[in-house]
């Protein structure tokens, strides 16, 4: 039996209701909080953006990860990008999937089952190649948040150049069936994805620019466990551009897989939120009284 045949019937969701009830959820600071780990591992944990509500296994001990669009298949993204774009051989994403793994020792990497962003990679890498004025604007604005300037343009262009060779790759061969599902077997001790129930009504994107705090899921999952429906998308940008930094020695290798992080997460919130324009946009930023999160302006 699935999960899905499992539940009983649904009622008919409102998604009027259900976007006033993730505004106050996601603007809340007192739902973010510090970054958590594996146990005994000890080991940092990135996941994909959330986009809706599941079932999940119950582990109290982690109580928020790094989340960033297509997770596991996000980083093999910038990686597979990144090291196409230095010259030495094309890597394909299902292979810069398996290098990325080896190479953050430190993380604990997973992907949602149903994962938005394999599906939606043709799509993607078209949008990075080919962008819009939105993914302009968004990819000018993370670099300024992120206190890029314009030595990152070049890695950016170089990138977007990548991009469309690995979108004709694909058009052409496609992508490894149950991608997501295989790197989420790699850490069977924190799989915290289940099956996604119910259809995708997110209207609410928020870009983290927060170095250490992420999205209390464990608060989420409480919610739906009460009957309340939340759903909304979650970058945590800062987190993954400091993880880029710290993990990588090479200065032209670091530049390009932070242009390729830029890209990954301009086209997927332009891809998610195009045919979606009531769309609300929020940032997450610090200073010394705590979070702030501000709803972003004038982005449609």
């Amino acid at each position: 039996m699935s999960v899905t045949e499992a539940i009983p019937h649904q009622p008919v969701k409102d998604p009027d209701m259900i976007l006033n009830a993730s505004r106050s959820f996601f603007v809340e600071p007192e739902n973010y909080l510090a970054f958590g780990a594996t146990y005994p591992e000890v080991r940092r944990i990135i996941e994909c953006v959330d986009p809706r509500n599941q079932y999940r296994a119950d582990n109290k001990k982690v109580k928020t990860a790094t989340q960033t669009a297509g997770g596991g298949i996000g980083l093999g993204h910038d990686h597979a990008l990144a090291e196409t774009a230095l010259g030495e051989q094309f890597v394909t994403i299902e292979e810069g999937t398996d290098q990325a793994i080896e190479e953050y020792t430190t993380l604990s990497i997973g992907a949602h089952p149903k994962c938005g962003f394999e599906n939606g990679l043709p799509a993607v890498l078209e949008e990075e190649g080919y962008p819009s004025d939105f993914n302009y604007d968004q990819t000018a604005r993370t670099m300024h948040n992120l206190g890029l300037g314009e030595e990152t343009i070049p890695y950016v262009k170089r990138v977007r150049d990548t991009a469309k060779m690995q979108h004709e790759y694909v058009l052409r061969h496609g992508i490894r069936s149950g991608l997501a599902v295989q790197i989420d077997k790699k850490n069977p001790d924190h799989a915290n994805f289940h099956p996604v129930i119910g259809e995708n009504l997110s209207r609410i994107w928020v870009d983290n620019y927060h170095p250490f705090a992420g999205l209390n899921r464990n608060k989420k999952a409480k919610l739906r466990e009460e009957g309340k429906e939340v759903q909304g998308y979650h970058d945590s940008l800062r987190a993954m551009f400091d993880l880029i930094m710290t993990s990588l020695a090479d200065r032209e290798r670091k530049a390009l897989r932070v242009a390729s992080m830029i890209t990954r997460a301009s086209a997927a919130k332009t891809v998610l939120t195009r045919d979606h324009l009531e769309t609300e946009f929020y940032e997450v930023k610090h200073d010394k009284s705590g979070i702030i999160i501000a709803q972003a302006e004038g982005w449609r």
